[in-house]
């Protein structure tokens, strides 16, 4: 596991304290950031005057309260985008070691049955690559070209992953695959390459990483094959029991729209993973239109997702616990998962937004006393 002093090193981007000054500046900053986006989608979201001013006074743009369903006199249930944004400062220094996709990996390092193979980091034509990484050979070379790597192993595995080291909501992310038969060399995000197109694609991008393709099981592909579906997980932890606990999980469910990814931003749905680890009905939201749609059945390929099952989901459930316990100075989580098999998984990556529009879309999250008594504590509900 990475240690202590290297983790330290990695967050120094972050301050470590705060005077009244900068608490104050920080309060007026989201005030600013919640108005300009207000300006820009409120408007267009069919509400009343009265309505609106009184999801403002408790601190939610109209926009979040039709996606949420805000109930009056019911405010304190749910975070709040006031709330929300201010909780960027709770991991602390911590905070850019979670947006660090590199860092990530590094730190979850002992759990490398749960991790995806790395391959190196994308910089300018060269990948560089470093004992650390799974697949790294001990006596080769830690700088090679990076077209000629790729294509050898897409020939080989057939697909892989670039994804920058920095960033969310799945942009920028690329799926590439050999594509099959004569014709175009490389598919990526589904869009046919020739090889010359690849080799540009590739010596343009620098921070980014190469990872595995993962597999997942056969129940998520059933569902809409052309896209990898990730669990959020959201996991707090209890000051009191000093000790981690899942507050809400969720199964994004990618579409035609969102594909190959399954991200809520880029059209993808979001169902509430239930005791035992069935699915509830999945949400859609459209920015268009501003509103919310249900889902018994997969909107592209009609297959059921209401009642379907995670295989194994008390196990993965509890193995995420554990990999949540071993990192207590990140008291707040949202850990994206694919399911590969029955209990089993492999975490793509950490987010310190947790993205809570998935989540709550399904119901306040402060309704629960264990997550109200988390964020209670941290000055945040």
């Amino acid at each position: 596991m990475i240690d202590g002093d290297l983790l330290a090193r990695l967050s120094d981007a972050s301050p470590t304290g705060t005077t009244a000054t900068q608490s104050v500046y920080r309060r007026l900053s989201v005030l600013e950031t919640l108005f300009e986006r207000e300006v820009v989608s409120g408007p267009s979201v069919p509400l009343p005057l009265e309505r609106r001013l009184s999801l403002w006074r408790h601190g939610f743009t109209s926009r979040s309260g039709v996606l949420f369903d805000v109930e009056e006199g019911r405010y304190d249930e749910y975070l709040s985008d006031y709330q929300l944004e201010r909780l960027d400062s709770l991991g602390g220094p911590w905070g850019a070691v979670v947006k660090n996709k590199l860092a990530q990996y590094l730190l979850l390092d002992a759990f490398r049955e749960h991790l995806p193979d790395c391959y190196g980091v994308l910089d300018g034509g060269d990948l560089k690559r470093r004992p650390a990484f799974a697949s790294y050979e001990g006596d080769g070379p830690r700088r090679v070209d990076a077209v000629p790597w790729l294509r050898d192993h897409l020939d080989g595995e057939g697909a892989l992953v670039l994804k920058p080291v920095y960033g969310y909501g799945g942009s920028g992310v690329y799926v590439c695959r050999a594509a099959e038969g004569d014709g175009d060399d490389y598919l990526v995000n589904g869009e046919a390459k020739t090889a010359a197109e690849f080799s540009a694609l590739v010596e343009e991008l620098e921070e980014y990483l190469v990872w595995e393709f993962v597999q997942q099981a056969g129940y998520a592909d059933d569902l809409f094959p052309d896209a990898v579906h990730t669990l959020r997980v959201l996991t707090l932890w209890d000051p009191e029991a000093d000790e981690p606990f899942v507050s809400k999980a969720v199964h994004r469910i990618g579409t035609a729209d969102s594909a190959p990814v399954d991200n809520w931003s880029r059209g993808g749905l979001s169902a509430e993973i239930r005791e035992g680890g069935t699915l509830g009905p999945a949400a859609y939201w459209s920015d268009d239109d501003h509103e919310r749609r249900w889902f018994e059945r997969h909107p592209d390929t009609g297959a059921r997702i209401e009642g379907a099952q995670v295989p194994g989901w008390p196990a993965i459930r509890d193995r995420l616990l554990e990999l949540a316990s071993t990192v207590p100075y990140l008291p707040r989580v949202g850990w994206d998962v694919v399911v590969t098999g029955e209990g089993e998984f492999v975490v793509l990556e950490l987010n310190s937004h947790a993205g809570v529009e998935t989540l709550q879309v399904h119901g306040p999250l402060l309704r629960d006393e264990r997550t109200r008594r988390f964020y209670e504590h941290h000055g945040f509900a």
